[in-house]
């Protein structure tokens, strides 16, 4: 086996986004977001998995070596106050169409492209100013290990 970053990327976008999708609130989800993604939005971005590294290749050693890989979820969400708080909440919730965390457990393995995967939860929403000084979002992150056999 082999542990193929981009295919679990995808995979874990192609996830969220056909989850997502079909809800009454899409998302633009990106596994490799541009400079400037369009709201609202999910990145996926590298993380530390565990022990601060991105990616740890030999939790044990031999033929199927275990490896973890740490991704965030970044949740981008324009509008104004209200009513951005609003759409988070909805995002931040479980069991609903719009929930990402539900998005996340309908499938453990990202289409078998991992063991299984875990996180801890959803930090404090707060609001964020773009590099131009003009565009702000509201935005919270999620933490991600995913775990695979090498």
């Amino acid at each position: 086996m082999s542990l193929n970053i981009a295919t679990i990327r995808t995979a874990l976008k192609t996830q969220l986004a056909t989850a997502l999708n079909a809800s009454t609130q899409p998302l633009n989800v990106y596994d490799y977001p541009p400079d400037t993604p369009s709201l609202n939005a999910l990145l996926i971005l590298p993380a530390p998995a565990e022990d601060g590294r991105y990616i740890d290749y030999h939790g044990t050693f031999g033929p199927n070596s275990l490896c973890t890989i740490g991704f965030r979820l970044e949740l981008r969400v324009d509008g104004g106050q209200i009513d951005a708080m609003k759409q988070m909440d909805l995002y931040l919730s479980s069991g609903n169409a719009e929930s990402v965390t539900t998005a996340l457990e309908a499938d453990k393995t990202i289409g078998g492209t991992v063991a299984d995967t875990y996180g801890a939860g959803w930090s404090i929403p707060a609001w964020f100013q773009g590099a131009d000084g003009v565009k702000t979002w509201y935005a919270a992150s999620f933490d991600l290990v995913l775990r695979k056999n090498r």
